[in-house]
């Protein structure tokens, strides 16, 4: 294990099992002049800021859940959900709570679809309603078909193949 994931570790315990989520920004702050690349320590300092920091701080969170989607490599990087869900789940968290739906309900959207998420099903759900409450139920028919169609063993691709 690197120096950077040893302070982000010390981070998430201090944060978790101590709950001293001062103390545990600092480490994450560390752990990034460590290693400016580890996406794991950008996003769980943006989730401590966004929970935790000062009124200024919270405002830089989504700075740092950026960076860190803006780091990933791969898909499997993009949906870690070592932190209980994804960056991208996150960020939209943080939109949402920013007043940015339209934001938070494409974040949550490309969740769903890239990461599969249902946490992020769930809220984009709860969004819609909030967003569109004429046309919600529409939508909802509409993002029900797609997942059925994704999940059935020709996929969406099917229809492209016929056309």
């Amino acid at each position: 294990m690197s120096e950077a994931d040893d302070l982000f570790a010390q981070a998430y315990g201090l944060s978790v099992v101590d709950e001293k989520h001062r103390e545990a920004i600092d480490v994450c702050r560390q752990a990034l002049t460590v290693d400016p690349n580890n996406w794991r320590s950008r996003v769980f300092l943006g989730m401590l800021l966004s929970d935790h920091g000062t009124a200024e701080e919270k405002e830089e969170a989504r700075k740092y859940f950026m960076d860190a989607i803006a780091l990933v490599k791969d898909n499997a990087e993009l949906c870690d959900n070592w932190y209980e869900e994804s960056a991208l789940h996150h960020l939209a968290i943080w939109e949402w709570n920013h007043e940015n739906q339209l934001d938070a309900c494409l974040l949550f959207l490309a969740d769903v679809w890239t990461c599969r998420s249902k946490a992020s099903y769930g809220y984009l759900l709860k969004l819609l309603d909030e967003l569109t409450p004429k046309t919600s139920a529409d939508m909802k028919i509409v993002l029900a078909k797609i997942a059925d169609l994704e999940s059935s063993p020709n996929g969406c691709n099917d229809a492209q193949n016929h056309g």
